[in-house]
C-alpha cells in the first residue's frame, strides 16, 4: 500500500528521516501512526506523537491528513515494545438501551 504521494514523492520503504527531510523541504508537516501486525493476520494502527517515532523506522504508507499535513504509517521497531491489545470499539447495538 503506497498511499498518498505528495507530488509524486514515494514514501513507502524509506526511513522516517528521509521522508521528514523531503516533507520539510516541501513545507509539509507529518502526523504518525504505528502499524502493529499480529500473528493472526490482524493489524492495529495506533496514532502516536512524534517523540515515539525514531528516524531509522521504515514508512509503510501515507495519506493526506490536511492541506499541509501528511499522515505517515510507520512500522514499529523492536524498541517500540509489545504491540498493544486493541480495544474493541462498541457499535450502536452494543450500547445499553435508554429508558
Amino acid at each position: 500500500m503506497d498511499g498518498y504521494k505528495p507530488d509524486g514523492f514515494r514514501v513507502r520503504g524509506k526511513t522516517v528521516a528521509d521522508v521528514r527531510a523531503e516533507l520539510d523541504r516541501r513545507g509539509l508537516k507529518a502526523v504518525y501512526q504505528l502499524w502493529w501486525s499480529y500473528a493472526d493476520g490482524g493489524f492495529f494502527p495506533e496514532p502516536v506523537s512524534v517523540d515515539r517515532i525514531k528516524d531509522d523506522l521504515i514508512v509503510e504508507s501515507s495519506r493526506a491528513y490536511s492541506s499541509d499535513t501528511i499522515e505517515l504509517t510507520v512500522v514499529p521497531g523492536p524498541e517500540a515494545g509489545p504491540a498493544p491489545t486493541p480495544s474493541p470499539r462498541p457499535q450502536w447495538w452494543d450500547l445499553p438501551e435508554e429508558g
